[in-house]
């Protein structure tokens, strides 16, 4: 994953991976992006897609992965480069974090 380019295309992409613990605000981030608006969002069970294109021929596609525990197991291997962590403050209080992946 990550940035991607060839010859044939002058279409840049990138991949980018949106990982956390649950109710971190990871699909609340995706749709920030791509709607520049907040919207009600139920748990996400699997992952979510969504494709993202720039004015200048990039495309970002986000795959947002559900934070519940039988998720969270697999995350380990998806991608060893950590580009971000946000922490937050949980609906109980708790901390949450949010870990982005490129």
């Amino acid at each position: 994953m990550g940035l991607q380019s060839t010859k044939h295309s002058k279409v840049k992409q990138a991949n980018i991976l949106i990982l956390g613990l649950d109710y971190a605000g990871k699909s609340t981030l995706l749709y920030k992006f791509k709607y520049n608006d907040v919207f009600l969002t139920i748990p996400t069970v699997g992952f979510n897609v969504d494709m993202i294109e720039t004015e200048k021929d990039f495309t970002l596609t986000f795959w947002d992965v559900g934070g519940q525990q039988k998720m969270r197991k697999s995350n380990e291997e998806l991608i060893p480069i950590i580009f971000g962590v946000v922490g937050k403050e949980g609906r109980n209080g708790g901390i949450g974090s949010l870990v982005i992946f490129l």
